[in-house]
This record gives structure tokens, sequence and C-alpha cells, in this order.
């Protein structure tokens, strides 16, 4: 359903296959809701549509002050944005099967980030450029924040709780975050090369703090982790 008067796109699953594709042009001011269909059954979703793994996918399109919301994802990623540029007001994601957000070859600020029960990553960038104001990530059954791939990413207040990683960079990545609060995790920060065509990754960190954790740091000898509060 599209409500033109009020700029808002209501998008409801009507069965496992349902995906919703934007290619192209400017989006400015609309708000994108996904509600996924609600079912006994709960798994993830093989069927992807031209090797697109977002129940939302946005390709080749610039944002302004565009919203997101996505709830009962059971597609690899709930929303995934692909060589998509511009700035982003909300993000909010819930319950998905597998990964939360997937940000890819893309150049994009988001105000606020909003995450909560992802089964893998919360929020997953890779191939880009990207700003975070605000996020704030719960229940992530891997990585609460995963930047990879040559990615340049700039955090400035991140909230983490419950995941097995906090924030990992990998693969030539470099990741700065001004404030970080992270709770309950196997590791709360982590650097490192993932996959043999890259080289290490750095994470600077200016503030952070990290309680309930095994490691709080792991890093390997190709990267760097830095903290300083």
């Amino acid at each position: 359903m599209i409500d033109y008067e009020n700029k808002i796109i209501n998008l409801n699953q009507i069965n496992s296959k349902g995906r919703a594709i934007i290619s192209g042009g400017k989006i400015s001011k609309w708000k994108i809701n996904y509600y996924g269909k609600k079912s006994a059954e709960k798994k993830i979703s093989k069927k992807n549509y031209k090797n697109l793994t977002g129940c939302i996918t946005l390709v080749d399109t610039i944002l302004h002050k565009v919203d997101f919301y996505a709830d009962n994802s059971t597609c690899e990623d709930a929303i995934n944005l692909i060589r998509t540029e511009g700035s982003v007001n909300n993000i909010e994601i819930v319950n998905s099967m597998s990964d939360g957000l997937d940000m890819d070859f893309s150049s994009v600020m988001i105000n606020n980030l909003l995450i909560n029960k992802s089964l893998n990553d919360c929020a997953d960038f890779s191939f880009g450029k990207y700003k975070i104001i605000n996020s704030k990530l719960s229940n992530c059954g891997d990585k609460g924040i995963s930047v990879g791939e040559k990615s340049h990413a700039d955090f400035d207040k991140v909230e983490i709780l419950n995941s097995d990683i906090g924030i990992a960079s990998k693969d030539s990545s470099f990741v700065t975050v001004a404030n970080s609060k992270i709770i309950n995790t196997k590791t709360c920060l982590s650097a490192y090369k993932k996959k043999q065509e890259f080289g290490g990754a750095t994470l600077n960190i200016k503030n952070s703090t990290c309680k309930d954790f095994n490691n709080k740091i792991n890093v390997d000898d190709n990267s760097t982790v830095t903290i300083k509060n």
C-alpha cells in the first residue's frame, strides 16, 4: 500500500517468496515499512530474486532523509542497500531470522540505527563509506557491527547488548568509534584479516565501556585495535 499524501509505503509479505526491490531514482522523505508474514514455521527463506538477499533491497538509489522499518524478516537480510548513497533518518529492524541491515558498495549517513533480535549480524557494512550517528543494537546472534572489505565506517555513539562479538573490523577496513558501550558479549572488540585478498583491519575507539565479556579484545597480527579513554 502506498500513501502518497503522507509519503509512506507499507509492504506486507504474502508468502516466504515475497521481496521488495527498488532500483534507481531518488527517494526523498519517504517512510518504507516491511511486515514479514508470520507463520508457525520459522526458517530462513533461501529463495532470492536475481541473487538479491534482502526482504527490502535498494539498488543504485539516492536517498534523502528516508525512514525504514522491517519486522519479522525471513530473508538473508532484512534490509539490503547496494550501490546506494545519501542520508537516512531512521532504520529500525526487529525479529530477523538472519542479518538485520546489510550495506554494500554504498556511501550512506544514518542518524539513528535501532536493531533488535537478529539471529546473525545486526548490522553488516562492506565495500563503502558509512557514517552512523546513533546505534542501538541488541540480541545479535553473531556480531553487533561488522565492517569489512575495504570499508571506512565512522560511528558517533554505539550501544550493543547481548551479542557474540560487539564490533568487528576486518579485511582492510578502517573503523572509528567516538563512544561505545558494549554489554554481555563473548568478545567486545575484534579486528582481523578473514579473506586472503585483503589485508588487516583497523579499529580506533575514543571512549569505550565493555562489561560482562569473555575477551575484551581479539586482534590478529595484521590488524590493530586502539582505545583512548
